[in-house]
Order: structure tokens, then sequence, then C-alpha cells
């Protein structure tokens, strides 16, 4: 969760060092960012709200308080077309947009279906991979979980060898070099045009990936 924090705040620097050249224009796009990245904090909340407001795991008082008392009407329309339809395609979900770089559309659909949240049956879209080819991929994974350590020893390491975080960052093959983890802060509100550029707002309260 840190690691999204911190791209919050630096698509907001980012952005402010890319647009706001001027006195006045830096003052009119910080008011922009700081809007835009207040409404990304919201939606993480909603995200979070989630995690707990429909876990049936555990049948405890913090649990049942959680599932009765938590608020997550800041995704209620999502949540509720799941529940009446079903999941559905990202690119039929439009209307019910949930914009953000790491926990958007795809996020908040794992979460209800990995919490059997109650929807119709046989609603499922089709899935692009086939059960095979996700078989397949969960032992890729697996095989690379064997060679993982845990967190305190990882911390040690880059304690000892903070050279290796500035390494895995560079390296052609990180996914920290891919446009995908570029993001750019929209408007919290799609009508709105962001400064100096002229381009719409785009996608409710989102960091909006760079290239989309």
């Amino acid at each position: 969760m840190v690691i999204v924090e911190l791209a919050y705040v630096l698509g907001g620097i980012e952005a402010l060092r890319r647009e706001g050249e001027g006195e006045g224009e830096a003052r009119t796009y910080l008011e922009f960012a700081n809007e835009s990245l207040g409404a990304h904090w919201d939606y993480l909340r909603w995200f979070l709200a989630v995690h707990y407001k429909f876990n049936q795991r555990r049948d405890s008082a913090f649990w049942r308080a959680a599932r009765a008392e938590v608020d997550v009407s800041g995704l209620e329309q999502a949540i509720a077309r799941f529940q009446s339809q079903g999941p559905w395609l990202a690119e039929g979900g439009q209307a019910f947009a949930v914009g953000d770089p790491a926990f958007g559309y795809s996020g908040l659909m794992t979460m209800l279906l990995g919490q059997r949240v109650e929807s119709p049956v046989g609603a499922a879209p089709k899935t692009k991979l086939s059960q095979a080819q996700w078989r397949e991929r969960i032992e890729r994974q697996r095989t690379a979980l064997r060679y993982a350590v845990d967190q305190p020893t990882a911390w040690a390491l880059l304690e000892a060898r903070p050279e290796l975080l500035r390494e895995f960052e560079e390296h052609p093959s990180s996914w920290c070099r891919a446009d995908a983890e570029r993001v750019e802060v929209i408007a919290a509100d799609p009508r709105r045009v962001r400064p100096k550029s002229g381009m719409p707002g785009g996608r409710v309260g989102s960091l909006h990936r760079a290239g989309d």
C-alpha cells in the first residue's frame, strides 16, 4: 500500500513540475492536482472498505460489525450492478468507472468475486484465459514464490545492499520501466479540463495511465 501512496504523490509532483511553469499556472495546477489526488484517496478508501464489508471468512464481533457498519457508498453503484448483473467486462463498465492505476476495475471485480458477493448464477463474462492457461500461470507464480524471502529478510538485504533496489528499478525488464506504471493526474470531475493542456478530465478521480 505504501507503493501506491507514493505513486499518488509522485504523480502529482511530476504533473506540477511539467505543467506549472509560470507562477499563475503553478497555482492553478496545484489546485487541480490537490483535487484529483484527493479524489484518488477517496477511491482508495472505498476500495479498502470493500475488503471488510463483504468478508465472510470469520464470525467474530469485529467482523459482524464490519459487515453491518462499514461504509461503501462511494462504490454503491458499481456494487449494485454487480449484485444485479454479475461481473462485466471492463469495456462495458464506463458508466460505473472506477479509475485507479493499481486498484481499478479489475481490483474491484476481484474483491467482489473473491468474497463471493451474491450475483446472478452464470453471469460471469468470458475470461481472457482458458482454464489450462490459468493453471499454467498459477504454476509459474508458485515456482517464483519458492525463491522468495520473507519481508524481514528482504529489508535486511536492502539495508546491506541498497544498490539492489536501483538495479531492479533500472533493469529493462523491470515492471517499474513499463509505461503502464507511469501515471498522470487527471480531474476528479470528468467534465473539468486540465489546466494549460485543454485535455478533458477523463475517468472519475483517477491517476491516468500514460498512453491511455
